[in-house]
């Protein structure tokens, strides 16, 4: 189990530091591989789900525009979840 759970670690961070210096397909496939889980913590905290879906795209518009800033020795797929939250954060303070 734990030779998995590193090859997946090395996979991420491999994943992150190509989209650290600007690969498209590294994004695409960090897209691809993590926007269902985004989405679940997404709708689990808000109920409209077009905005869900926005909130999504904005998550993932963020991570490429903060590409540049990520340090892949520090847990990038925790980066994406955190920013996650965050945008949830943010969501909720204004509608409320």
């Amino acid at each position: 189990m734990t030779q998995n759970y590193d090859l997946i670690e090395s996979n991420n961070n491999l994943l992150f530091r190509q989209l650290k210096e600007d690969s498209i397909q590294a994004f695409q496939t960090i897209y691809s591989a993590y926007k269902e889980n985004v989405h679940y913590l997404v709708k689990s905290k808000i109920t409209k789900s077009c905005d869900a879906e926005d909130l999504v795209q904005d998550v993932f518009m963020k991570l490429w525009e903060y590409r540049k800033e990520i340090d892949e020795n520090r847990a990038p797929v925790g980066l994406l979840f955190r920013m996650t939250i965050n945008k949830v954060h943010n969501y909720r303070r204004r509608v409320e």
